[in-house]
């Protein structure tokens, strides 16, 4: 399940787990989010950025290779995760929410969003991501921008 729902927004993918285990009735979708928000809050301090993202991150920078995040979280919970990470989130142009999009991965509109920030076109520019559904959406839009 978590291969299935990693990179969507909350609303989204707490609506599969209640369906795939059977508490329909009996966990509102908003109650869940919200509890596991406040367990990450409790962890935050204690997650390490992926391999190489900070090294990776400065590079660009250093070249002046614009960078934003699109990120499904909320803006709540994107303030917190960014305490620990300053230098990196630090690097970035622009951080798009979950909170501002209508629609979750694998719809393409946190990272046309996020393109538009930074006043690129989507399809020049390179998305780097931990979600099955984020990949989809870049292949989606890597095919768009062939046609």
């Amino acid at each position: 399940m978590k291969r299935e729902i990693i990179g969507m927004k909350g609303e989204d993918w707490s609506r599969i787990i209640i369906e795939r285990l059977g508490l329909e009735g009996k966990l509102a979708p908003a109650d869940f989010v919200a509890g596991w928000e406040r367990f990450l809050e409790s962890v935050y301090p204690e997650m390490e950025l992926t391999r190489g993202a900070d090294a990776l991150t400065a590079a660009l920078a250093a070249r002046g290779v614009p960078q934003a995040i699109a990120t499904s979280s909320s803006a709540t919970a994107v303030a917190k995760k960014r305490l620990p990470h300053g230098p990196l989130f630090g690097r970035m142009r622009h951080v798009v929410t979950g909170n501002e999009v209508s629609r979750g991965k694998p719809h393409p509109d946190i990272f046309s969003l996020a393109a538009e920030r930074l006043g690129v076109e989507a399809s020049r520019c390179v998305a780097f991501e931990d979600a099955p559904s984020g990949v989809a959406v870049g292949k989606l839009t890597e095919a768009r921008a062939r046609v």
